[in-house]
């Protein structure tokens, strides 16, 4: 993603919500039960992915919008 950023030659800003997950399930839940999107992502997707990821850090170069909310 850092060079996507670099090669176009302008500002940037990476929006982090740094929610828990299980915060980001209810949320899942509800945008699955709405029924607007052709996909729908399953608890053990939204497991799976979530195992690996790792919240992004200053030194990686970005230029980070932290969004925090217990809820």
């Amino acid at each position: 993603m850092r060079s996507l950023v670099d090669d176009a030659g302008t500002e940037h800003a990476l929006h982090y919500l740094d929610v828990p997950n299980a915060v980001c399930l209810a949320r899942l839940h509800a945008r699955n039960a709405e029924g607007n999107h052709a996909f729908q992502v399953t608890d053990t997707q939204f497991e799976a992915f979530a195992k690996h990821f790792v919240a992004p850090t200053e030194d990686e170069g970005f230029h980070i919008v932290w969004h925090r909310a217990d809820a």
